[in-house]
């Protein structure tokens, strides 16, 4: 009986102290660090205006871009519209290719080497956003094939166009024929030469930068006399331009100008 009663009482107490082991559990792991956002990916609109070095970018994928061998005896021409995100860092990304209204797929050879070339890139310009890198999405027109090496320009955010794809204009347009009447109207003919029978062009090169204004006025060739001077003087008294423009950026772009006296 005794024996009995003893092992009701263990059983017993082993009963109250189960629940008390139950509530016992292990230390919690310690909870995983919250996932890092995505980064945001700004459209060119949202960014400060060609703050990234989209002509760069241009240049050096058509310069980087390889062609089949077997390609290139066909004599390829023509363009291949990509799409590619330049994060915050200047590290292209999520290359792919955009189709444009109005023209056709380009062939696979051209695709592929230029999609090569935008992964090979290196760290470009990033965009800014209230003074701050962001990542944006670059849309590009690569041309096919790459341009002699000779005839590419410098890479760099500070160099001068020969030609751009918008030339600049006069606010009220016309053209070039409207910026050499411009100088023109301007233009003094010196006494000296008058006097002397001087007649003839002076050529005159000047820049129209990213901002519109006329800079970097040169006489390339001249007649002497006080022509040039002259001639210099008047391209110096143009208004602002719209400036030129390449793939959507605004650009510097030299023009050169035929200035007429007595003729």
């Amino acid at each position: 009986m005794k024996t009995l009663l003893a092992a009701l009482l263990l059983v017993g107490g082993l009963a109250q102290l189960a629940p008390a082991a139950a509530q016992t559990r292990p230390r919690s792991a310690k909870r995983p660090a919250a996932a890092k956002a995505p980064e945001k990916v700004y459209s060119a609109d949202e960014v400060t205006p060609c703050s990234f070095d989209v002509l760069t970018a241009t240049e050096l994928i058509q310069s980087r871009a390889v062609y089949p061998a077997d390609f290139l005896k066909t004599d390829p021409h023509g363009e291949v519209h990509v799409e590619f995100v330049v994060d915050a860092s200047g590290k292209a990304r999520e290359a792919g290719v955009r189709q444009q209204l109005g023209y056709a797929p380009a062939p696979a050879a051209a695709t592929a080497a230029v999609l090569a070339a935008i992964q090979g890139l290196p760290r470009l310009q990033p965009a800014l956003r209230e003074g701050k890198p962001v990542a944006v999405r670059m849309g590009l027109t690569i041309r096919y094939p790459n341009p002699p090496p000779s005839k590419m320009y410098t890479a760099g955010l500070g160099r001068v166009y020969a030609y751009a794809e918008q030339m600049p204009q006069l606010l009220t347009g016309g053209g070039g024929t409207a910026i050499v009447m411009a100088i023109q109207q301007h233009l003094e003919y010196p006494a000296a030469a008058r006097a002397a029978g001087i007649a003839g062009r002076v050529y005159v090169r000047f820049v129209v930068g990213a901002d519109g204004k006329v800079r970097d006025a040169q006489v390339m060739q001249g007649i002497g006399h006080g022509c040039d001077e002259a001639a210099l003087a008047a391209v110096r008294q143009l208004p602002e331009f719209r400036p030129g423009r390449q793939n959507g950026c605004p650009v510097a772009v030299a023009y050169t100008a035929p200035l007429v006296f007595g003729m």
